[in-house]
């Protein structure tokens, strides 16, 4: 297992993490940096480069050094392992003499609330004379990876960290073997059997390819840089940025706006109600007038659309469409000829591809159990 050590302020690249990481017999980077003479943009930077370039499992960080591999992971979605972490440099560093200005740490602090907490992994010491963790790190990462020894103080070498790291990385080990096959698994329940295909082939996620990645912000333009088959990660780069970013595939969607542009040209029509079809698929209900689409699913559109029509449904988009029918056009895709496998997928899918959470009729992205099993917050699904 490969692992990217990063020293704290005034610390070496030898430092008692890393020396307890090599004594596990472990294959450690860890690179020197001069906090004085790098703003934390070019420090953060550099160490992305390291992590692209080396592809480590984990991310290790103390005090310092901490704060950087907390924000590596939160932006890679890699495992960290935290030693008295300074999460906030800007009370901490000037009483030590730092001599850059502690406010460049504030937009990189930010990147902390993007943070999973199953990812991450702490040791603190209860004595630290630099650190409060119960007042700062403890109330961000206080997860069942949390420990506190007592005795220890803020130097590492006073912590049990042989004994730590090794119980932890096996941890790692053993969910990043298991989520490796589950995330593929996820994947390719919540795309069309083409992307399917792809992925299997290698041709979908090679070097150089250019898809579209849906998050909370909207669509974005990516090139991938590389699929890290074995473990399931997405290396890319997404277009107005310079930084590489890595996924596991399970948190990552690709929004096929070819395939679902041809399925919404070859959808059928419907006018009301009465001549809705009988069968189990995605509805779209598209307002001409105000360019505004609502989506649905179900098992039987016919029956779901006399719900939509019965006075007794006063949701604000079925009184809108009761009382503006006329403005609605009203196609629907059956699920057995989408190329998907899963209805709450397709749904998702268009609801994307339209934006009609962002654009009022949708109250959701999804089903709430395909997000979830997507494990995703910060991406659409």
């Amino acid at each position: 297992m490969k692992i990217l050590n990063v020293h704290g302020y005034n610390g070496s690249q030898k430092n008692s993490a890393a020396v307890a990481l090599e004594k596990l017999g472990y294959n450690v980077i860890s690179p020197s940096i001069n906090y004085d003479s790098d703003s934390p943009e070019s420090i953060i930077d550099n160490l992305s480069a390291v992590l692209y370039d080396e592809s480590p499992d984990v991310v290790v960080g103390t005090s310092l050094g901490g704060f950087f591999a907390a924000v590596l992971s939160a932006r890679n979605d890699l495992p960290v392992i935290l030693v008295n972490p300074c999460l906030m440099p800007f009370l901490t560093l000037e009483k030590l003499g730092y001599k850059g200005n502690v406010m460049n740490f504030v937009p990189l602090f930010w990147k902390l609330s993007e943070l999973k907490l199953y990812n991450t992994n702490t040791i603190v010491g209860g004595q630290d004379e630099i650190i409060d963790h119960n007042a700062v790190t403890k109330k961000f990462l206080d997860n069942e990876r949390y420990k506190e020894e007592p005795e220890g103080k803020h130097s590492g070498a006073t912590l049990p960290l042989e004994e730590f790291f090794s119980e932890t990385i096996e941890h790692i080990k053993n969910t990043k073997e298991y989520n490796a096959e589950k995330a593929v698994d996820t994947f390719c329940s919540c795309v069309n059997k083409q992307l399917v295909q792809r992925l299997k082939s290698g041709d979908l996620l090679k070097s150089g390819n250019k898809l579209t990645w849906v998050n909370l912000n909207g669509k974005h333009n990516i090139t991938v840089n590389k699929y890290d088959k074995e473990k399931a990660i997405v290396t890319y780069t997404v277009e107005g940025e310079d930084e590489k970013r890595q996924s596991q595939l399970d948190k990552f969607y690709i929004l096929d706006i070819e395939h679902l542009s041809s399925l919404y040209d070859k959808a059928g029509s419907f006018n009301d109600k009465n001549d809705a079809p009988d069968v189990r698929g995605v509805y779209i209900l598209w307002n001409t007038k105000e360019d505004k689409y609502y989506v649905g699913q179900a098992k039987n559109i016919r029956s779901r659309m006399c719900d939509h029509y019965h006075k007794s449904s006063q949701s604000k988009f079925d009184r809108l469409f009761r009382s503006e029918n006329n403005n609605f056009s009203k196609k629907y895709i059956p699920l057995e000829s989408s190329g998907f496998s899963d209805l709450d997928a397709l749904e998702t899918a268009f609801i994307a591809y339209f934006d009609s959470y962002n654009k009022v009729y949708n109250e959701r992205r999804g089903n709430k159990l395909l997000l979830d099993r997507l494990k995703v917050a910060d991406f659409l699904i």
